[in-house]
């Protein structure tokens, strides 16, 4: 989840050049594969709308996905997370992000998974069809920067959300 401060910029790529260390902050969740996940099925239920992002081409207008919880895309513990100054994942990776990687995951089904694979990427599968597979990036170094970790202050879970919301509330969500 991406989020920028819209009375600042103008847009994700105004935050991006502009060079600020906090110009953007990201709240990451690791995926893993495991059960099927209903906080999915919304977005899922849409995916045959997009036929190949990568391309421009979607039949999915602004507006047109229907509202959904954010908080049922997060772990159920909030309070567990790591933090850092970072920079944008995408060339020319900017060091203006500040990461906030949870540190439980969420799970999907191998079945949701292979059906976001199929429709956004940027790799052709055999039979034609775009795939979203080995999009990572290579460890880099850490450039003296410093990682933090949560576990130091006990919060509830509700508290814990409270403060990452104050934290972006004038944020834009992408």
């Amino acid at each position: 989840m991406v989020h920028y401060d819209k009375s600042k910029y103008a847009d994700l790529g105004a935050a991006v050049t502009s060079l600020q260390w906090d110009a953007i902050t990201d709240l990451v969740v690791m995926i893993e594969v495991g059960e099927s996940n209903p906080a999915f099925d919304s977005v899922l239920s849409h995916i045959s709308q997009i036929a190949n992002y990568s391309s421009g081409n979607t039949s999915l207008g602004q507006g047109n996905l229907p509202s959904f919880p954010i908080r049922s895309f997060l772990p159920v513990d909030l309070s567990k997370f790591y933090r850092y100054n970072g920079s944008s994942p995408a060339p020319n990776c900017y060091e203006v992000v500040i990461w906030n990687v949870f540190k439980d995951p969420i799970s999907i089904s191998q079945a949701q998974l292979d059906m976001f694979r199929t429709v956004y990427g940027v790799n052709l599968n055999a039979q034609g069809n775009y795939k979203m597979v080995d999009n990572y990036r290579y460890i880099q170094p850490l450039n003296g920067r410093t990682i933090y970790y949560s576990s130091a202050v006990t919060i509830s879970p509700m508290r814990a959300l409270f403060i990452m919301a104050l934290a972006i509330s004038s944020a834009k969500i992408l």
